[in-house]
């Protein structure tokens, strides 16, 4: 929370791929640095043959259907873990589990975490090589993906009383995909993204707007000091952000109506 209150924002969104563990310590820091924290995670989930994530916006963290969800998906990326590390041996690379755990740290351990590993070992140049080389979907390493059904994860993240935004779909959806998606209600599009050019933004935007969906946008920093694009860089307008939280005390309003 430091770097966000140096790079003088106002709102953060911390959304760590599917676990919510570090939102209670995000909060206690937001409030130090005087930041307004919106709570969320983003879910690994599939829709047929494509991989996606959905961003939950305002989810309760402590909401018991979601954390069991979560500790499931964990299990499931753990076992995906050691699939792909078993992969790897076939052809003759060595990884310990303990050294991707280590790098994980906190996080939700998976394949960016066994790639920084093999760069470390000396195997790759870079996290994108690794991928390219051992882990893409035609590399040796190549294990089947986990995630939730895309219908689920909305349903989960609407469940713990957040707000569902498809995240930097790209390219891949544009088009035919991204409008059939819309129809799981879905709340909106993650618009603005460093994946994406001024085009595919304003594609987006305008699908967005015409659809009656929210649109959101980052700069999808993970804290490594190698990346490029550092937390502050990619911002939305404070018009995008009071949409969003307006959205969000609404689907907090219908969650605590449904425990009544």
């Amino acid at each position: 929370m430091g770097q966000a209150a140096e790079a003088a924002l106002g709102v953060v969104a911390v959304v760590d791929h599917d676990t919510v563990e570090g939102l209670f310590e995000a909060a206690e820091a937001a409030r130090e640095k005087g930041l307004e924290l919106i709570p969320g995670l983003e879910l690994s989930a599939h829709w047929g043959d494509r991989e996606l994530h959905v961003l939950g916006y305002g989810i309760d963290p402590g909401d018991a259907g979601l954390r069991r969800a979560l500790g499931l998906l964990q299990q499931a990326r753990l076992e995906r873990v050691r699939e792909i590390l078993r992969r790897l041996r076939e052809v003759g690379i060595l990884l310990s589990l303990d050294r991707v755990l280590e790098v994980a740290g906190s996080g939700t351990v998976g394949r960016p975490h066994v790639a920084r590993v093999l760069v470390e070992a000396g195997w790759a140049r870079s996290v994108r090589e690794a991928f390219v080389r051992y882990l893409g979907a035609h590399g040796p390493a190549a294990a089947p993906r986990v995630g939730f059904p895309v219908e689920e994860a909305v349903r989960l993240i609407r469940g713990a009383g957040g707000v569902a935004v498809i995240a930097h779909p790209g390219r891949a959806l544009a088009g035919a995909p991204m409008e059939a998606l819309l129809r799981f209600g879905v709340d909106g599009i993650e618009t603005v993204h460093p994946s994406h050019d001024w085009r595919l933004t304003a594609y987006y935007e305008v699908l967005a707007r015409r659809a009656g969906l929210l649109t959101t946008g980052g700069s999808d920093y993970h804290g490594r000091a190698e990346e490029a694009l550092l937390l502050g860089t990619v911002t939305v307008s404070g018009v995008v952000v009071e949409r969003l939280l307006a959205r969000i005390r609404q689907q907090r309003e219908r969650k605590n109506a449904r425990r009544a």
